[in-house]
């Protein structure tokens, strides 16, 4: 195998997005083929199984924490 071909090899490997949790979203990688699979090994790579995402929301702060607070408060 060329180097060429390997990496068009490569290429074909795919994700599935899963949802591990209902704030946990994470990239599944199902079973490679054969071939991507020695690839990995004579690379000595551990193949991933799941690789976690990017949260679609970021990180509360502890002043937004409290805006929030504030706001439920003036409500009641």
């Amino acid at each position: 195998m060329t180097v060429e071909e390997g990496m068009e090899l490569l290429e074909t490997r795919c994700t599935v997005q899963v949802q591990l949790d209902a704030n946990i979203p994470a990239l599944y990688v199902p079973k490679p083929q054969k071939e991507i699979e020695q690839l990995f090994t004579l690379a000595n790579i551990p193949m991933p199984e799941i690789f976690p995402t990017k949260l679609k929301n970021k990180a509360n702060t502890k002043t937004k924490l409290k805006n929030v607070a504030s706001k439920q408060k003036n409500k009641k």
